[in-house]
């Protein structure tokens, strides 16, 4: 089952009650990182959470990316099919 949630993410993720098995992140750069730490918690285990424009704008969004790289519960790879890249990151645990 897919459930899009549109809408300001600071209040939406709030009210979700299930486990998130994927996210897609396309949101203002600078807040990347705030919106990770709001819902990876609630990813699953095997969920994936994934990012847009981690290329073409990965100077505004340093701190998020240094994050997914180094987080010991990730495995995170970058794709490029546009120029923009989408990060993917697998939760392990």
């Amino acid at each position: 089952m897919v459930e899009v949630v549109v809408g300001d993410a600071h209040e939406n993720v709030q009210r979700l009650k299930d486990p998130i098995d994927l996210v897609f992140l396309d949101a203002w750069k600078p807040d990347y990182k705030k919106f990770f730490e709001i819902v990876f918690p609630r990813v699953t285990p095997g969920g994936l959470f994934l990012a847009h424009n981690v290329i073409n704008k990965k100077s505004e969004m340093s701190d998020f990316l240094d994050r997914i790289a180094t987080h010991p519960d990730l495995f995170t790879s970058i794709v490029s099919p546009g120029g923009e890249g989408v990060s993917v990151s697998f939760k392990r645990r």
